[in-house]
């Protein structure tokens, strides 16, 4: 069947959401190759690793997988697999909660430590990078207007979440 006229010229790459996803795909491989490249960390490993490293905001106590997963959507089985390699590197250490021994709480080693310094440094070099095709004006009106649209997505998807929760009422 022939695509209808009126969308011959339609791209969804033109649309904001292809927009992102496009550069979040790009920007995905970008930092893969890089932590792979520097400290033999897949993505998913280095972002469960910094949650780890960086600790529980709220109070401060160990975090577990399940923690791990709903805070940064990834999904369980891909954090339970990237919480078997650090371990099996000696980047994190694991052990059962003492009030729920269904549970086990995650924790740096020093050598976990150590590489996510580290690796902060090579992210931030990166950013350096990427940032660097903005003069100073730009990179303050970039950051001004992601941070906009960042609260504006939230905004909307709070009052979907709120429609959604009224409808199935």
């Amino acid at each position: 069947m022939a695509r209808p006229a009126q969308f011959r010229d339609f791209r969804q790459r033109d649309l904001l959401p292809g927009q992102v996803q496009s550069l979040s795909g790009i920007l995905g491989k970008v930092v893969g190759i890089e932590l792979e490249q520097r400290h033999s960390l897949s993505t998913v490993e280095w972002r469960v690793l910094a949650h780890i490293a960086t600790g529980n905001p709220e109070d401060d106590a160990p975090l577990t997988a399940q923690t791990i997963a709903s805070r940064t959507g990834i999904d369980k089985g891909w954090v339970s697999r990237a919480i078997t390699r650090l371990l099996a590197r000696d980047l994190i250490e694991r052990e059962r909660d003492t009030i729920d021994s269904r549970r086990h709480l995650l924790n740096p080693t020093i050598k976990g430590i150590d590489l996510f310094e580290a690796g902060v440094i090579t992210m931030r070099q990166l950013q350096s990078k990427l940032l660097d095709a903005f003069d100073e004006a730009e990179h303050t009106s970039f950051v001004r207007l992601f941070t906009r649209l960042q609260r504006e997505a939230e905004t909307i998807y709070q009052d979907q979440m709120d429609l959604k929760s009224k409808r199935d009422a």
